[in-house]
């Protein structure tokens, strides 16, 4: 709504318009509000034209938490927004610190590089949560001895163990 400010005694009211639309850019735009029109007997009435100021639309893009299995790849990261239907110039971006040789633990999910005209945009980050891999226990069946694994030096074959395909 546009409006004006007089000292009083105005026997008809201005009207006043903007050359700002709402296709207009986030911004100042000084002198697109003009009035005029109004009538105060006996004077002369004389019009500044005031500035209009567009500001952006605060949006908030956060990181969606996420989880993996230490071992696996880092998943495709992502986030949402607190404003639906924007059109990026530049879309937003997201990183973690975690790595597929990273042991399990949580880890930092930021997102940052949003640009889109009329927006402005603040960031919040996530958590990615490394859990540990899966483990292989053997049971010895009574044909073995741990001191058969032991001096292995490496990988066993399952021969008198019970389950999985080898031990560690």
């Amino acid at each position: 709504t546009l409006g004006y400010s007089s000292t009083g005694g105005l026997s008809t009211k201005p009207t006043c318009v903007s050359s700002v639309n709402g296709s207009s850019r986030p911004g100042a735009y000084p002198g697109a509000i003009t009035c005029s029109g109004a009538v105060r007997s006996g004077d002369t009435i004389n019009y500044i034209a005031g500035q209009m100021t567009i500001n952006p639309i605060a949006a908030t893009i956060t990181a969606n938490s996420q989880n993996m299995v230490a071992g696996s790849p880092v998943p495709m990261l992502s986030y949402s927004s607190s404003v639906s239907g924007i059109s990026y110039t530049s879309a937003p971006a997201c990183s973690t610190t975690a790595t597929v040789a990273s042991p399990a633990g949580m880890y930092p999910i930021t997102c940052g590089g949003a640009t889109s005209v009329g927006y402005s945009f603040s960031f919040l980050g996530g958590t990615l949560i490394v859990s540990a891999g899966p483990q292989n226990i053997w049971v010895l069946n009574g044909n073995s001895t741990l001191s058969e694994l032991n001096n292995s030096g490496g990988a066993v074959s399952p021969t008198g163990y019970s389950g999985g395909s080898s031990a560690i």
